[in-house]
């Protein structure tokens, strides 16, 4: 069950964040990624919830076959079932909790929770952190993200399927969301990817679908810059200690 925002109780904002380019396994750095803001929970006060938006303009390009073109209908359904998947599948995966104990200790816990909203209107390009082409093909042949304004995404892409070399079935484009978190591939590539997690075969960012504590490293470095303390990912995975 995801935690519940207290929107009267925010403690930190920052708009627009950028993912650094930390090395060589991703090849560029993100700016204006997504927005970050974090709150109180309204269960429990001592808790807080890091809600990440992410504000993405769809271009839907029809496909060259009889069925290939894009109803209303069909882009609504597309984008509501995108939004459902990547945001089930990223949030509150992990805590993040503080590192050292202090008497003033306000908070002694975050979860994370993924917003994903549609840029709208004639300035929608300007608005959206992520410009997302969505082709509508008959057979599933790639997803990827070359940068923030170079995003192919394919009407099949949430279709449940097996990867090459995997043994599980999972939804392309939740992968490469996690490419828009700031995340490489750990799959063995030629030049690219990272080698660190190779045996992790059933990671989100490998082939298979699970979101690890390193995935969330990100988020904890962040609260930790904003609340002035060192804050980790399940108490020990911070940026400094993890191979990205």
């Amino acid at each position: 069950m995801l935690p519940v925002i207290n929107w009267a109780k925010q403690v930190a904002f920052e708009g627009n964040v950028s993912i650094p380019k930390i090395s060589s396994s991703r090849a560029d750095s993100y700016d204006r990624a997504y927005d970050l803001a974090l709150f109180e929970d309204r269960a429990n006060k001592q808790a807080l919830v890091l809600l990440v938006t992410i504000i993405m303009d769809f271009d839907f390009r029809d496909g060259d076959f009889g069925n290939g073109t894009w109803i209303d209908t069909d882009k609504r359904t597309f984008v509501d079932n995108l939004k459902a998947a990547c945001e089930e599948a990223w949030s509150n995966q992990h805590l993040i909790t503080p590192m050292y104990c202090a008497d003033d200790l306000v908070w002694s816990e975050a979860r994370v929770v993924i917003l994903i909203k549609t840029a709208e209107g004639a300035l929608s390009y300007f608005k959206s952190h992520w410009t997302v082409t969505v082709r509508k093909v008959e057979e599933p042949v790639q997803n990827y993200i070359k940068d923030k304004n170079d995003v192919r995404f394919e009407s099949t892409g949430l279709d449940p399927s097996v990867p090459d070399g995997g043994i599980k079935k999972r939804r392309s484009i939740v992968h490469e969301f996690g490419h828009m978190l700031g995340y490489a591939d750990e799959y063995p590539r030629s030049g690219r990817g990272i080698n660190f997690y190779i045996s992790e075969s059933d990671s989100i960012m490998h082939l298979g679908d699970v979101v690890k504590d390193r995935h969330y490293v990100f988020f904890a470095d962040w609260i930790s810059n904003k609340l002035g303390g060192p804050w980790a990912v399940e108490g020990r995975r911070t940026l400094k200690n993890t191979l990205l």
